[in-house]
């Protein structure tokens, strides 16, 4: 990729940092949020997915399976997102991929998420694990690629409220409030 384009990504991140400098809290937002901030979004269970459906049961069954991160960013003029999977590693990805599932946008105050985003930007084309069914609060997952992003003071708030064997995607939604 060229310098333009790292140019290009690093403008529009900071471009999201400048429309959510406030100091709120985290918030969910059913849908993409009208206003262009940085946030964590959270996949529903794709039921089809053995995978999908045993990671819900054995960290809480609040619904959800995996977690991709939303920069408010646009790349060759379609929105993109920074997504963790088993076939492609840390990636740029269309959103539309996860269309028919339950997503669910928790958006990151402005200090956390220019955190998590360099955190995640210096881990892109990072290779994932190998196991399909990666629970564990390693960053060689979805979840834990977020996690390991997070500074500590999160990371303890996350520990506690976890049910199940590991952090995940149901403890990002009973942390953000999402029901």
């Amino acid at each position: 990729m060229s310098v333009d384009f790292y140019a290009q990504t690093m403008a529009g991140a900071l471009a999201a940092f400048q429309r959510a400098a406030d100091s709120s809290p985290v918030v969910a937002v059913g849908e993409f949020p009208l206003s262009c901030s940085i946030a964590l979004v959270l996949v529903g269970v794709d039921t089809s997915s053995l995978a999908s459906r045993t990671v819900d049961a054995v960290t809480g069954r609040r619904g959800f399976s995996h977690v991709y991160l939303d920069l408010c960013l646009a790349v060759d003029g379609r929105h993109r997102v920074i997504d963790y999977t088993i076939t492609d590693g840390v990636h740029f990805a269309i959103p539309e991929k996860y269309a028919a599932c339950r997503r669910e946008w928790v958006t990151l105050p402005a200090v956390l998420g220019a955190e998590v985003w360099a955190c995640v930007r210096a881990r892109m084309a990072r290779p994932l694990r190998v196991l399909p069914l990666a629970l564990g609060n390693n960053d060689d997952t979805c979840i834990g690629l977020v996690v390991a992003c997070m500074p500590e003071r999160f990371r303890a708030e996350l520990e506690i409220l976890r049910e199940g064997p590991c952090v995940s995607p149901n403890t990002l939604a009973r942390w953000a409030g999402v029901k």
